[in-house]
Parts: structure tokens; sequence; C-alpha cells
């Protein structure tokens, strides 16, 4: 476990370089067979405390779901080597800016100071995660998990922390006299049930109302404009919060002549009538949902050439059920 010490270091140099990155690179199935980590914990010390410095308040835990995904050595290795960093004054958990905007490390006898803002350090969510990409076996407890999950999140202080804010730094704030900072201020514009958000691509509506420990849930009603290929994300951004993209609405993309090819994500769960009725160049079906259980009527009505369906799903008996059943005839898988 000497390794921890040098990937610790490692990122943090990497990080204050100006490392960008995203969730993606973990976010990968490793195994079907047994538990999958879904969830990771980091609990941070609650607030900044005006003359006391950022060693005192810098311990951080790690849990997980399921319970217990973490190998104990790891864990235990990894606090005694943070410990080695805090006495040699290069490592704690905060950062520390004037205007907030840049943010540096604070060293651990650094005080804290009415007027400056604040946030989280990253490096040791960094380090989790990619000490768990790296050696997965090394890292977690192979009895109780055997492997990650694609939707893998991180949470700090049960806050949902999408790839920009892990990746860069997580503001909390000016601090203040009496202040006491909220995570939830992280999150001041969330669209409500109903709502439209857009990505500049596409049009969605609110299905289920994000919170700053929820992810939200959003249908795709309509694009922007005709498109010759449509890509479906899985998520979109609206507020600083990452939207679930679950479902497509029924006359998303109707009559659209233009579109030959769409490719549908893999948390899209039903896909509603008349979605791509009327586009009569569409040829091309990729679907990467294995969570797909409705397929509304006429949904691919095209009246053009026969549609070619790519399915992700190992059960494609079902979906060429699906596909049948919304009346579709001219098709192949």
């Amino acid at each position: 476990m000497k390794k921890i010490m040098s990937v610790l270091l490692a990122l943090v140099m990497i990080v204050e370089l100006g490392f960008v990155g995203g969730t993606e690179a973990y976010a990968k199935g490793n195994s079907k067979k047994g538990a999958m980590l879904k969830n990771i914990y980091f609990e941070y010390p609650k607030n900044p405390v005006a003359g006391k410095t950022a060693g005192e308040l810098s311990d951080v835990t790690i849990t997980s779901d399921p319970a217990g995904a973490f190998s104990a050595t790891f864990i235990a290795e990894l606090e005694k080597q943070l410990e080695e960093l805090k006495k040699a004054k290069e490592y704690s958990a905060w950062m520390v800016s004037n205007d907030g905007k840049k943010y540096t490390v604070m060293k651990p006898d650094e005080k804290f100071e009415n007027g400056k803002y604040y946030g989280y350090n990253p490096n040791i969510v960094i380090v989790v995660v990619y000490s768990m990409v790296l050696d997965f076996k090394a890292t977690c407890n192979t009895k109780v998990v055997a492997g990650y999950n694609d939707d893998a999140a991180i949470y700090i202080n049960g806050c949902f922390m999408d790839e920009d804010l892990i990746f860069s730094t997580v503001p909390l704030g000016k601090l203040e006299e009496g202040k006491v900072f909220d995570n939830s201020d992280l999150f001041t514009n969330v669209a409500e049930v109903g709502s439209t958000i857009t990505d500049g691509k596409y049009v969605y509506k609110v299905k289920t109302k994000a919170a700053y420990n929820k992810v939200g849930e959003v249908e795709v009603v309509k694009a922007k404009k005709k498109f010759k290929t449509m890509d479906i994300a899985e998520t979109v951004k609206f507020g600083g919060i990452n939207y679930s993209v679950n479902s497509i609405g029924a006359n998303a993309f109707k009559n659209n002549k233009k579109l030959r090819k769409v490719t549908i994500n893999s948390y899209i769960k039903t896909i509603g009538a008349k979605s791509f009725y009327g586009c009569k160049k569409l040829t091309k079906v990729v679907i990467k949902s294995d969570v797909l259980t409705k397929i509304g009527k006429k949904a691919f009505a095209t009246k053009g050439k026969k549609i070619k369906f790519t399915i992700s799903s190992d059960n494609k008996k079902a979906y060429k059920k699906l596909i049948r059943k919304s009346g579709l005839k001219k098709f192949s898988i």
C-alpha cells in the first residue's frame, strides 16, 4: 500500500496544475456477478471557524453503499498517509480564495479568516476514485462488491457532486461572523416538476425535482432544430445539477424529415407514442438502454425505408416484441 502515498502526491500535483476530468473515468461496471458499488459518501468538516487552522478541521470519513465496500486496509493506510501529509504541511481538506474565483489549497497551519472564501479540497475524493480504478482489488473489499455501477455517484456531506465540482473546488462561500455554510446553497436554481429546461440542443420536461442530495429526472420533449443525427444524452445540467434523461416524450421528434440516425442512451425507460413518427429518412436506431420497458404506438412509424435497430441489451427478443407491438413492421435487429 506504499503506492497510496505516491498516488496521493501525484494527484495533488496534477489537480494543482489544472487537471480536468470527468466521472466517465471510473464509471464502468467491472462485473455482473455480485453486488456493485452504487455510491461513495465523503464526510468533510461541516464548517470553517475563524481562528481555527485548516489542519484542526481536516478529518474526512469515507463510507459507501453497500456498506463496507472499501478495504479496511486501504482506508487505514490512506488515513495514515494523510496524517503524514498534514504533519509535513502538504495537505488539508480546505481551499481558500480572496475573491471567490481562484482557490488554492490551505496549509494545515493556515487559519480561517472572516471575509475570505472557502471550499472543500477535492483531492481526497480524486485519490479514492482513481485508486479504485487503478487497483480495484486493493482498494475495495471484493467480498462485498464485485465492481462499480455505471451510474455510481459521489456525495460530499450528503450533497451530490457532479464532475465539474469534483474536479475543481467544492465552494461554500464567504466566511462571515456567525455564518453557517449550507451545502444546499451550491444549487440555487432548481427547476420545478413540469417546467422545461434546455441544454441548447434539446428541450426537456422535469419529471422529478432535483435536490442537493438527489439527481432529478427529465424527459426529452423536442429538439431545437431538425438534426440529421441525434444522440440522446444520459444527463443534462441545469442550475448546477445533473438531471437523468430517462424518457422520450410523445411526438418529440415527429416529422423530422432530415433525421437519419438516432442513438438512445442507457437510462431511457420509455419512448413515447409517435416520438419519431414521419421521420422518413430514419434508417438506424441504436438503443443502449437495457431498462427500456415501453415503446408507444407508432413511435417509429416512418413510412420510409426499413429501420435497422442495434440493441445493447442481452434481451433482444423482448425488445423485438416492444418494437413490433408499437406498430412498426419493417425493421431488423
